[in-house]
């Protein structure tokens, strides 16, 4: 195991050409971004990416959390479940396989000067006036439109 993951699933990463999940691996690990950036930027590389190609790779590195990636990873991971999607549903590679997900959860570590009832009725209100819970705990009609 490294960092969590299998060495199956570390080999499947960095030999990927999406270049994308090395970017989720490197945010699980902590990598700094200033760390990150400077490896994926470095032009005296065997193949070295455009900075264009550097900075959207930064992008996606900037837009998770690391604990979000370490779930990613360890999705990823479960290769040996049929009922979790491969690295391919993420990238949509596979037209076969559905782009969205099975169920969220959401936990809240929360310290405060506040009793367990306070907090379970803050936690209430905010699902109740969250326009994301609402969005996705209720059917919602899209419309998409090009100019």
């Amino acid at each position: 195991m490294i960092a969590g993951v299998s060495r199956e699933l570390v080999a499947r990463l960095l030999r990927d050409p999406g270049v994308e999940p090395f970017a989720v691996m490197c945010k699980s690990l902590g990598m700094p971004r200033s760390d990150f950036f400077a490896l994926v930027s470095r032009q005296d590389a065997e193949s070295p990416l455009p900075a264009q190609r550097a900075e959207d790779l930064l992008g996606i590195f900037d837009s998770m959390a690391r604990d979000y990636a370490r779930a990613v990873l360890r999705y990823w991971d479960w290769d040996g479940n049929p009922r979790i999607a491969r690295i391919t549903r993420l990238l949509g590679i596979d037209d076969e396989v559905r782009n969205g997900f099975g169920g969220i959860r959401v936990h809240f570590a929360i310290d405060a000067d506040a009793s367990e009832d306070d907090i379970k009725a803050l936690v209430a209100q905010s699902q109740k006036r969250s326009a994301v819970f609402d969005v996705i705990t209720n059917p919602t009609g899209v419309v998409v439109t090009v100019n």
